[in-house]
């Protein structure tokens, strides 16, 4: 039985920007558990599955029937969270026009292996130009991805030290015009030459032409969302180390520029050269002859963050946003991310596959911001991985041995154990550990820390990324989807207990407190519980939380998250009172502050001191301190000779302040 590929290519897709959602800054403790008890304000609950199988229900006598995705979407598992009645299991159509599932089906039936594209890449290497390629040359190119399906003529328009660029002579439509292409040519050609082969490698072992350059091979594909792939088959179907980009490509119905044709080549290079470095991988029929060295999810990581090390992220990821938001908004979790072997999904019905780019871009600038100051770490960690588990093997694309390595879960682990950040005794303890801190990173944003990405995310800002809202117990999800998919519930009382014995296999649950700065009253210096202050005395509240809002009572009551007053300006204390206080945001408040105040009471007119508020007939206070205890003097007497003086010094002319005084 001849062996059939099923699906060897790295693609760009495009999509437009969407959403934003609030930063969060607060700091966070977690609690993992014991006997299905956990404690905190948030219960995070994630499926840690990533072993799926495209080929599980692989049938050689009906291969037009093959459902790669099916493993993928039976990984749905109880959650255990008590009382839950949200999504069982249901996946949600996505509300969009093109769905992630009719692109990548696309582009995968177009680079399916087929008789008449064999036959078109011997005919196109009998009209190859000659190495080294010159400005002017033309060439026959075949590709399966190319509008008209046939093969095409295309001229080198540029040559660099490291690259050569091509543009197809006939169809020339969408943005890359001749004078855009050598717009970008310099830059390529050093910067990001330098850049990636610092971060990720050569690819100096399939340069099978032997100009020592990879092409840039500009035609236009049928579809405008697909910015451009790379696949191993132009090694033996065009003998050229080539990259395959999109001239027709659109976004939101306009031809896009300079700037994102910067960032997919750079991102389809790093393809290339992972594909050098690792001998990448095969899915083909029968199932038992595929091979992968490299994990199409972490290739795909590691492409994504190869813009941001060059310097050129931005409109790549944010194009990816939309997919990523709007699996999000539909199902109220994380974005799918964690796969194996060359599977991720290709879309269905909703947008896992597509949305998954922004995973990915933020996973690797989270490795890249968590290994910043180790060895072979920030953004040398991908050659890191890449270089950790190498070893000698067959070429890709002959039969000489050459040291390779690998670019997988397994590599992941070894090297950040090997460079002391994971492992027993450190706060990452495996790779469900970092997967489980990437989500955290994810939704919380700390400033630092292992929940944070520092300054690592390039032009690309987490504001602009949806995040699950958190969700009461009973509208929970029943069940939760593989490739480590999280969801959040809001922990009431302090603690939760979930249904481990319900739960999933693969199911794991952390308790999450959110520490509060909570509110600070200016001046604030109580006696005996009270503060003692002047009427009309403003009291002024502050916080050093961020991002949230201030609520307060005078009442004696609580504020919550919703009740209460909305802090805005000094509160004016006119009478004795409680102020009770709290800060707030979307995950949880703060603990109550209590500011008690009481009024200095004023004196009746004529009486000079506050302290005296009343006396009995015979002129005695029942509180001892209306008169002058030991003189006999009582307060009608006292008011008279102050008064006489107060006549005397001002008939000499002088002038004092004269207050009576109530010895106790």
């Amino acid at each position: 039985m001849k062996k059939k590929r099923i699906f060897a290519v790295f693609i760009s897709l495009m999509l437009c920007l969407a959403t934003a959602s609030p930063a969060f800054a607060q700091t966070i403790t977690v609690d993992e558990g014991k006997d299905g008890v956990y404690s905190g304000d948030i219960l995070m609950t994630q499926n840690t599955r990533y072993d799926f199988d495209p080929l599980k229900y692989f049938d050689p006598d009906h291969l037009e029937d093959l459902d790669m995705d099916k493993d993928f979407y039976e990984s749905w598992e109880v959650t255990g969270i008590p009382g839950a009645t949200g999504n069982d299991g249901q996946v949600i159509p996505a509300n969009t026009v093109e769905t992630a599932a009719e692109e990548i089906t696309q582009a995968k039936a177009l680079v399916e292996n087929s008789e008449d594209t064999a036959q078109a890449s011997l005919e196109a290497q009998a009209q190859a130009a000659t190495v080294p390629y010159k400005v002017g040359d033309t060439r026959t190119f075949t590709s399966s991805t190319h509008v008209t399906g046939a093969p095409f003529e295309a001229k080198c328009i540029a040559v660099g030290d490291h690259t050569t660029f091509w543009l197809d002579t006939e169809n020339k439509g969408g943005f890359a015009t001749e004078d855009t292409i050598l717009g970008l040519k310099d830059k390529i050609d050093t910067e990001i030459y330098q850049h990636l082969t610092t971060s990720f490698g050569n690819s100096d072992s399939i340069d099978v032409d032997g100009d020592g350059k990879v092409a840039f091979v500009f035609y236009p594909m049928p579809n405008p969302h697909l910015g451009g792939h790379f696949t191993s088959d132009d090694l033996l179907s065009n003998k050229m180390d080539m990259l395959n980009i999109n001239s027709a490509a659109t976004m939101d119905g306009e031809t896009y520029g300079e700037s994102l044709g910067m960032g997919i080549s750079t991102h389809e290079w790093q393809h290339l050269i992972n594909y050098a470095q690792t001998g990448g991988g095969e899915l083909l029929t029968p199932p038992d002859e595929s091979y992968t060295y490299s994990e199409t999810w972490l290739n795909e990581t590691f492409a994504q963050n190869a813009v941001a090390v060059c310097g050129v992220s931005g409109d790549v990821p944010n194009v990816q946003l939309t997919a990523y938001n709007t699996y999000v908004d539909a199902y109220n979790t994380t974005v799918p991310m964690v796969f194996s072997g060359l599977y991720v999904p290709q879309g269905r019905v909703d947008t896992a596959g597509t949305g998954a780019y922004i995973n990915w871009y933020l996973f690797g600038r989270y490795l890249a911001s968590q290994t910043e100051g180790l060895e072979g770490g920030g953004d040398e960690i991908y050659k890191t991985i890449l270089n950790t588990n190498r070893e000698t093997r067959k070429s890709p694309v002959s039969d000489e041995q050459i040291s390779l390595g690998t670019c997988d879960k397994e590599a992941v682990t070894d090297a950040l154990t090997k460079m002391g950040y994971m492992g027993e005794g450190t706060q990452v303890k495996d790779f469900d550990a970092l997967i489980r801190n990437y989500t955290l990173a994810n939704f919380f944003q700390q400033k630092d820390g292992i929940y944070s990405f520092g300054d690592n995310l390039g032009n690309f800002s987490l504001s602009q990324a949806a995040r699950p809202t958190i969700t009461s117990a009973v509208d929970a999800p029943q069940k939760l989807i593989g490739a480590g998919t999280a969801t959040f519930t809001k922990i009431e009382n302090g603690s939760i207990t979930v249904d481990k014995a319900a739960a999933g296999e693969h199911i794991r649950h952390l308790g999450i407190t959110i520490n509060y700065d909570g509110v600070t009253a200016e001046g604030y210096s109580p006696v005996d519980g009270a503060m003692t202050v002047d009427k009309g005395t403003p009291v002024t509240l502050s916080t050093t939380d961020t991002g949230v809002t201030l609520r307060y009572t005078t009442d004696g009551t609580a504020p919550t998250a919703e009740t209460g007053m909305v802090y805005e300006e000094p509160i004016t204390v006119d009478q004795d009172m409680t102020i009770k206080a709290i800060t707030a945001d979307a995950y949880g408040t703060s603990d109550v502050a209590a500011f008690s105040y009481k009024v200095k009471t004023e004196a009746p007119a004529g009486t000079g001191e506050g302290t005296i508020t009343d006396k009995n007939a015979e002129g005695a206070n029942p509180t001892g301190s209306g008169k002058n205890v030991g003189t006999g003097i009582t307060g009608t007497q006292a008011q008279t000779l102050l008064a006489a003086a107060a006549l005397l010094l001002l008939a000499t002319g002088g002038c004092i302040l004269i207050r009576k005084r109530v010895k106790k």
